[in-house]
């Protein structure tokens, strides 16, 4: 990035380019401040963010967050990651402060776990998905096509090249603008001034093409392979329902953003009557499926199952603490029979080596 940075300033100084006088002062002042060990971790602006979800979770659930803290009350699950361990840390230091956080005891994470990891463990996804060039083609059509074309041109002039950039130089630009943004909350990118906001449309629709078809509807076996969480979490309200008294108020689990895509593809979330393609970018703008509103940095799923009067129980759901409907559910607010209708059919079809095909030893 300084290598880039200072082609554009000397493209400027040369006569070329179109960022106004403020915006190359702030990419002179700017330097590349991300040290080497944050890499795959989470930054301080992620702690920072785990801790405010976590206490505006407790301030949004009154009875279930704002307790002290027992082990028996509430239970943590994460992966082997780093930045999912120090997420869920940072979680609980929102929900129950610095001094009671440091007396939880974690558990130690699955190596793939086939709760929260599922597709780490599923040979078909591997074979079908993830290692399959045809995943990819609609992406590659866009990125070849007339759309990006024209932004990588866009951009390469607004940055003072007089021919067009190579598309790998404008999404560098693009990340590091989106990067400086997460990691310096509040403070504004000088690689933002690159990009009009129908650049940004076009870039976003990049990434939208790439984890439709890698985490969500594009293939069935992206959501089907969900499935375990989905059997966990109505297992357990319906063990609540039926009169257990040992289960514990708060379960929590952290996983990756991936995991979570394909999560809410099987819950049935953010699906468009058209499949997102190379060719209908114009018609997708009011798209369900967006990636930079359901896998942001904290992308979080809370289900909360409420007793109500004459002890009848209902379900509530929120996705990025937004109360989010249920698909099949009657309101926002579902009544717990319909919650177990709809996931029902899901528990009884949730073998995950079935769904994945997994070879016996996998």
């Amino acid at each position: 990035m300084p290598i880039l940075r200072d082609a554009v300033i000397q493209n400027h100084l040369s006569g070329r380019g179109e960022l106004c006088a403020k915006d190359l002062q702030n990419l002179r002042d700017w330097t590349i401040d991300i040290p080497p060990e944050l890499e795959e971790k989470l930054a301080p602006s992620g702690e920072e963010e785990m801790h405010d979800i976590g206490q505006r979770y407790t301030a949004r659930l009154p009875g279930l967050l704002d307790r002290s803290y027992k082990d028996s009350d509430y239970t943590f699950r994460f992966t082997t990651a780093s930045r999912a361990e120090k997420s869920c840390h940072h979680f609980a230091k929102g929900v129950w402060g610095k001094t009671e956080e440091s007396t939880i005891v974690y558990p130690e994470p699955i190596e793939n776990d086939p709760l929260i990891r599922f597709y780490k463990v599923c040979s078909k996804w591997y074979d079908e998905v993830d290692n399959n060039t045809a995943s990819r083609v609609e992406w590659q059509k866009f990125i070849d096509g007339p759309e990006v074309a024209q932004t990588v041109a866009a951009v390469s002039k607004r940055l003072g090249f007089s021919t067009s950039t190579p598309l790998s130089y404008v999404s560098l630009t693009y990340t590091m603008c989106r990067y400086d943004k997460a990691l310096y909350y509040g403070q504004l990118s000088p690689w933002c001034a690159a990009f009009a906001n129908s650049d940004l449309l076009v870039l976003e629709y990049i990434d939208d093409l790439l984890y439709y078809y890698k985490d969500g509807y594009g293939y069935d076996i992206n959501w089907m392979q969900a499935c375990n969480p989905v059997v966990d979490v109505a297992t357990y309200f319906n063990s609540i329902v039926l009169g257990a008294t040992s289960k514990p108020y708060g379960v929590f689990y952290f996983s990756h953003s991936g995991a979570m895509a394909k999560l809410l593809a099987r819950w049935g979330l953010y699906k468009d009557a058209m499949a997102p393609t190379a060719s209908n970018f114009a018609y997708m703008s009011g798209r369900q499926w967006s990636t930079s509103r359901m896998q942001n940095f904290g992308v979080n799923m809370v289900f909360v199952l409420f007793r109500c009067e004459l002890n009848t129980y209902k379900v509530q759901l929120y996705v990025n603490e937004r109360l989010t409907h249920i698909p099949g559910c009657a309101g926002d607010t579902c009544l717990f029979s319909e919650f177990a209708a709809i996931v029902q059919p899901i528990i009884e079809t949730c073998d995950l080596d079935a769904i994945c095909e997994n070879p016996p030893t996998y």
